[in-house]
């Protein structure tokens, strides 16, 4: 499946993938497959622009610790580089996270995007600029808790919308209190197949994490 639109960020370096496959014990190329991951939305109405920042993705093998690439380095030196505007992501368009990332093949049990949940997340409305708030994703981050599989020798590659429709909600508490507040109905596509995989919420690891 191709995209009108596909920027790849070059977050995780040759090294540090040497290590990952190192601690992985994977050096038989038929024990491995790689991993894509995009971003999309479906269009709506209220906003002109909805940026969540992404700090990382974290999946979980079937058996194995779980595996998290980490972009809070890049992310700390220039936030705009992490920052996806979800309303330019629709029609077909997508932002590509993770680009055919090396990875033990097998069954996992599901994966999480690792977003900043405060300041660097924001929606503008009108030309104004709103915090947009995550609750408990510096925490908990957002998780697919469902299970996929990367074939040995192949690619398994996936888009999560994140249908902005149903997630964004207006501001809550005192007058004055402008945050609005991103509560995330997501769904994972098998860009290779047909189906989608719902979404939930669970809790993020302290550090990076190998198999």
């Amino acid at each position: 499946m191709r995209f009108s639109k596909i920027t790849t960020f070059n977050f995780i370096t040759a090294a540090s993938l040497t290590l990952i496959l190192a601690a992985c014990d994977s050096s038989d190329p038929s024990s491995t497959g790689s991993l894509s991951l995009s971003v999309t939305d479906a269009p709506v109405d209220t906003a002109d622009n909805v940026f969540v920042e992404f700090n990382g993705v974290e999946i979980k093998p079937a058996s194995g610790n779980s595996i998290t690439f980490d972009f809070t380095e890049r992310c700390t030196a220039d936030p705009t580089s992490c920052q996806i505007d979800l309303l330019a992501q629709t029609n077909g368009a997508s932002e590509l996270i993770l680009n055919s990332e090396t990875v033990v093949s097998g069954q996992y049990d599901w994966l999480r995007l690792l977003v900043k949940a405060e300041r660097d997340s924001y929606i503008v409305i009108n030309g104004e600029e709103f915090e947009l708030r995550i609750p408990s994703g510096a925490q908990s981050g957002l998780k697919i808790n469902a299970g996929f599989v990367v074939p040995a020798g192949g690619e398994a590659s996936f888009t999560i919308d994140f249908d902005l429709r149903k997630s964004v909600h207006d501001p809550l508490g005192p007058p004055g209190v402008n945050d609005y507040i991103l509560r995330p109905s997501l769904r994972m596509v098998d860009n290779s197949a047909t189906g989608t995989l719902s979404g939930t919420e669970g809790n993020l690891p302290p550090q990076m994490r190998h198999c």
